[in-house]
């Protein structure tokens, strides 16, 4: 018998994962941002996989352009992104 892992299939997830990084007080509007980029991610990455696949008439492009744009998300969050900084800033406002 093969063992079950139980994956979080809860869309939920997410949400819960950034109200641990915000301000009191300041809930609505880090969730409005958050399903902002989330819809607009869902709009544009089928609009830009459609457009490489149409200009280029292969799926290798548009799955590279895909693999591209998350190694640039990466990239950005780990090194444009001061972590401990942000939580010294989170500490003083909460003060």
């Amino acid at each position: 018998m093969i063992p079950r892992v139980r994956r979080c299939e809860s869309p939920r997830a997410p949400k819960s994962l950034v109200l641990t990084d915000l301000d009191q007080g300041h809930e609505s509007s880090f969730f409005s941002l958050f399903a902002l980029t989330n819809k607009s991610g869902a709009f544009i990455g089928p609009l830009l996989m459609s457009a490489i696949l149409q200009s280029t008439g292969n799926f290798y492009y548009a799955f590279l352009g895909a693999a591209t744009l998350y190694g640039l998300a990466i990239v950005i969050v780990i090194f444009g992104v001061d972590f401990e900084n942000g939580a010294e800033q989170a500490k003083e406002y909460e003060l």
